[in-house]
C-alpha cells in the first residue's frame, strides 16, 4: 500500500517536472546565449584582467570557482523566491494553491520544486563553470575528469540547499518586507561574510577572528566545499566538514520553510 502511495506521488512530481522541462525546452536557446556571455565576460576577467591587475595565478581558479559559483546559485535562487513573492503579493499564493490540489502530499510540491530548480540550475551553471576551469586551468579537462566522483554530489546538494533556503525565505517573510528588506538583511551579508572572493585558510591565517566569522555563514561551506572537489591542492575547508555543515544548514531550512508554509498558506 505505501509503495503504492509513494510511486503515485512520484508519478504526479514527475509529471510536473516533465511539464517545466519541455517550458525550459522552449527557452533553452535564450538560457544558453545568456550563460555563452556570461561565460565570456568571466573568462576575460579571469583570465586576462585579473592577472595584469597583478592577482597570483595560485589565486585565479579558486576564486573563479567559488566566486562565479555562489554568484549564480544566488542570483538564480533569488529569481524563483521573487517570482513567488511577486505573485503573492498581486494574487496571492493562488499556484500554490492550484498544487495543492493535487492528490498528493504537500510535502510532494515542494520536492517537484526543488527538483525542478536544481534541474534548470546545473543546466546554466555546469557548461559556465567546467568551461572556465577547462580554459583557466593547465590541465582543466583532467582536472574535471578526476573531480567528477566527489564534485557532482557535492554540486547538486548543494543546489538543493539553496533551493530549499530560498524557498524558506519565500514564505518566512511578509511579501513587502521581502522586497524591501531581503537583500540588504539577508542576501547580502550572506555573499560578502563568505568566502566567494578569497580563501577561507588565507583569511583565517591573517585574521583569525574574522576567519571565525565566515564560519558562521554556510554558504562558507558551499563555495569551499566545491574548491574542495574540484581543486583538491588548493587551500580549503574539509569536504567532510562541509558536508556536515550543509546537512546541518538544509535541515534548518526546511523547518524554516514548513513554518512559512503554515504561517503563509496554512494548508489542511
Amino acid at each position: 500500500m505505501h509503495t503504492a502511495s509513494f510511486m503515485a506521488h512520484l508519478h504526479i512530481c514527475l509529471e510536473l517536472l516533465k511539464r517545466d522541462m519541455y517550458l525550459l525546452k522552449k527557452n533553452m536557446w535564450g538560457k544558453c546565449l545568456d550563460g555563452i556571455l556570461l561565460t565570456c565576460t568571466q573568462l576575460i576577467m579571469y583570465g586576462k584582467l585579473f592577472p595584469l591587475l597583478g592577482m597570483p595565478k595560485e589565486y585565479i581558479l579558486p576564486i573563479y570557482v567559488g566566486s562565479t559559483t555562489l554568484l549564480l546559485f544566488i542570483s538564480l535562487g533569488f529569481t524563483m523566491a521573487i517570482n513567488i513573492v511577486i505573485s503573492a503579493l498581486h494574487e496571492g499564493h493562488a499556484q500554490f494553491e492550484y498544487f495543492f490540489t493535487l492528490p498528493c502530499p504537500k510535502k510532494w510540491i515542494f520536492v517537484y520544486h526543488v527538483l525542478s530548480f536544481v534541474i534548470e540550475t546545473a543546466l546554466i551553471t555546469l557548461p559556465l563553470l567546467l568551461v572556465g576551469i577547462f580554459c583557466l586551468a593547465d590541465n582543466g579537462g583532467l582536472l574535471i575528469v578526476s573531480s567528477a566522483f566527489s564534485f557532482f554530489p557535492f554540486y547538486f546538494a548543494s543546489l538543493t540547499v539553496i533551493a530549499t533556503f530560498f524557498l524558506a525565505i519565500a514564505f518566512v517573510h511578509r511579501p513587502q518586507w521581502f522586497l524591501d528588506n531581503v537583500w540588504p538583511r539577508r542576501i547580502g551579508p550572506l555573499m560578502s561574510l563568505s568566502s566567494a572572493f578569497f580563501s577561507w585558510k588565507l583569511v583565517a591565517s591573517y585574521a583569525p577572528i574574522m576567519g571565525t566569522v565566515l564560519l558562521l555563514n554556510p554558504m562558507t561551506y558551499i563555495t569551499e566545499g566545491i574548491r574542495a572537489t574540484l581543486l583538491p591542492h588548493a587551500p580549503h575547508i574539509s569536504l567532510i566538514f562541509c558536508c556536515a555543515a550543509l546537512v546541518l544548514f538544509f535541515i534548518f531550512c526546511c523547518y524554516l520553510l514548513q513554518k512559512g508554509v503554515y504561517k503563509q498558506l496554512d494548508p489542511v
